[in-house]
């Protein structure tokens, strides 16, 4: 043995939540510091702005870290997941997630239920091997890019709620929030037109109020968008809703999504696969990933297949029939 301790990284978003995340961190990390004492170093590093944490992770997997942990909101996630395997270091450094954040989709799919709970799994060090997306869109100036999501991407209704929640605060929270833009996105949203492949075959061609490319279960601040969706079965739940109504989303459609229910609805469509492609038929669409707004159709996604070593909770098991 070399007697070299190993060293954790943590990747603090100080604005995440509005801002909460500056004030609760430091008794964070005390806590965390405290659990990885007997394991190795702890070295944060605070973010600044847009793609930092992508920056810090690509440099700490390269400067040998054995876990960068992403001390922030969904979007801090994102951007942590996207450096490690932007660096191709997926294999060998772990990911760890305290959230901080608003909307807490992916730790309440994993299982994490708050920040002490995040140290205390952290702490255990029980790995779970999940699946990643990569996604190829076009940006603002028109751009062919790459890119990674850990949760989900999205375009329409979804994806302009976000992009109007990033503009706004979050001090009402992560469900507060999200449902207070969509009411107010719904009012002027217009349905996009689109071809949907998913594996090749085509599964939608025409007006969508959304599609969403699921890895996780909830998006939007606790919608549970794929209820039936897994982080590890190596493929995408693609949810596909048709052209509704605006009384009808408003009245119908977005109180049921809290609770998954909305899949039952005639216009709404559930395909799995590993392969998404979505053409925009009038116009470039926005598109969202994680949260964030990213860029604009055509889009393509695959599913990686156990490309992240996450730190996370032992997964429930159903009980046998």
């Amino acid at each position: 043995m070399s007697g070299v301790p190993d060293l954790f990284v943590a990747i603090v978003n100080p604005e995440s939540g509005s801002g909460r995340g500056a004030r609760r961190w430091p008794v964070i990390e005390g806590k965390l510091r405290e659990a990885l004492a007997a394991r190795g170093e702890l070295e944060v590093v605070a973010t600044r702005g847009p793609r930092d944490a992508t920056r810090a992770a690509r440099e700490a997997a390269l400067g040998g870290a054995v876990a960068v942990l992403a001390a922030g909101g969904d979007g801090t996630l994102s951007e942590v997941v996207a450096g490690v395997l932007a660096a191709g270091a997926a294999e060998t450094v772990a990911l760890g997630l305290v959230p901080l954040g608003t909307g807490g989709d992916y730790p309440r799919t994993l299982g994490i239920t708050d920040a002490e709970h995040a140290v205390d799994v952290i702490a255990r060090g029980n790995e779970r091997r999940v699946d990643a997306g990569r996604v190829e869109y076009v940006d603002d100036e028109g751009r062919a890019r790459e890119g990674w999501f850990a949760n989900e991407a999205s375009l329409g209704l979804s994806a302009e709620v976000a992009h109007r929640v990033s503009r706004a605060s979050k001090r009402l929270g992560g469900v507060a929030a999200f449902a207070q833009a969509a009411v107010r996105t719904i009012a002027a949203f217009r349905p996009a037109a689109v071809r949907v492949r998913v594996d090749e075959a085509v599964v939608h061609e025409g007006d969508a109020t959304l599609v969403a490319i699921a890895n996780g279960r909830y998006f939007g601040g606790a919608m549970r968008i794929a209820p039936d969706a897994r982080l590890d079965d190596g493929a995408f739940d693609v949810v596909v809703g048709g052209e509704l109504g605006k009384a009808e989303l408003v009245a119908r459609l977005l109180p049921s999504i809290y609770t998954g229910r909305h899949v039952e609805h005639p216009g709404v469509a559930v395909v799995r696969g590993r392969r998404v492609a979505v053409e925009a038929l009038r116009g470039p669409v926005r598109l969202e990933a994680d949260g964030e707004t990213l860029g604009a159709t055509p889009l393509r996604a695959e599913v990686l297949p156990g490309a992240l070593r996450f730190l996370a909770p032992e997964p429930r098991r159903r009980p046998s029939p």
